[in-house]
């Protein structure tokens, strides 16, 4: 078996065309593709490999790493592997994945990473190894020393039908925002205090596109931001990943999260009342489906009405 970097669309695109053939409940979209590998955040260094037999793909690899350190968030020493598909006709499937995987670790060990997770990544596709690949991946990724965490689940439900007076409490000094260019610093206050990594380096990356941070919203308390959330559409000018599984749900869906609540302002049911809100907004839109994705708190969403849609396992390792 031979490796080579891709670097071209067209071969990029080969391999994602494999993910979806091994993986077809977890297809991944071109416009997911187009801003997640070709146009990474700052100081995310993104590298997809194609693994050939017989002049023919039968692996493909994305995994990514840093430049410098996100500050609150990640060192240089963490790397990932974003995605990892082997062609499922392959007779010799478990030789090429352990092959695969040991270029893709060897690739990263060498650019100074120590901590490598599968999934999750910056600009993810994934929160970590989809249920799709459970039975061919989970026995090997075991045997090469990563270690299981816990399940994270995309959560699902009809909007449409959304009773906000049957769902959730009314609070008369609470009201949601949009987030615009001309208001921005409002956000970006409330995350650096409050949430100052991941989802501070992110909506400081989206604030740079056209348009991107108009899908976040405020929660606010007699005119102070106690609360922010973010949104998905199809029309979205940037997407996260809850926005990727148009061809299951159609173009009238949306996807909501990363989502939070300052700790002072916690345990009072407005978290709820912050989705609730802007369900009501989506809905009044036309949308008639949502996706939260990457969450443990499945108990916390069913008072809202979603449900299980999919799973994915938690995988680290050091090296």
């Amino acid at each position: 078996m031979r490796n080579k970097i891709a670097s071209t669309k067209s071969e990029i695109m080969k391999g994602i065309e494999l993910w979806n053939k091994e993986n077809p409940e977890f297809e991944i979209r071109e416009r997911l593709v187009e801003q997640n590998i070709f146009s990474p955040f700052a100081n995310i260094n993104v590298v997809c490999i194609n693994f050939y037999m017989k002049n023919e793909i039968s692996a493909f690899g994305i995994i990514k790493y840093l430049d410098k350190e996100i500050k609150n968030y990640v060192d240089k020493t963490q790397g990932w592997i974003s995605l990892l598909a082997v062609d499922p006709d392959c007779k010799e499937k478990k030789e090429v994945i352990v092959n695969s995987l040991k270029i893709l670790e060897e690739f990263l060990v060498m650019k100074g990473v120590k901590n490598i997770r599968f999934g999750g990544d910056p600009q993810n596709f994934l929160a970590g190894l989809p249920s799709s690949s459970w039975n061919d991946y989970l026995g090997i990724f075991k045997e090469m020393g990563y270690k299981k965490g816990v399940i994270e689940f995309d959560l699902k439900r009809n909007i449409k039908k959304f009773d906000f007076q049957r769902n959730i409490k009314e609070y008369k000094s609470l009201s949601i925002e949009r987030v615009y260019k001309t208001n921005e610093d409002k956000l970006y206050d409330f995350l650096e205090k409050n949430f100052p990594g991941r989802w501070f380096f992110e909506a400081k990356n989206i604030g740079h596109i056209p348009g991107g941070l108009r899908d976040y919203w405020f929660l606010e308390y007699n005119k102070k931001v106690v609360g922010f959330a973010r949104t998905n559409t199809i029309d979205s000018t940037y997407k996260g990943p809850n926005i990727n599984w148009v061809t299951e749900l159609g173009d009238k869906y949306c996807g909501l999260g990363p989502l939070g609540i300052a700790n002072d302002y916690r345990n009072k049911g407005w978290g709820l009342f912050m989705i609730a809100e802007i369900i009501k907004e989506l809905k009044n839109e036309g949308y008639k489906e949502m996706v939260i994705d990457w969450t443990t708190l499945v108990d916390y969403y069913k008072k809202l009405g979603f449900g299980i849609y999919k799973k994915y396992l938690t995988l680290e390792k050091k090296v």
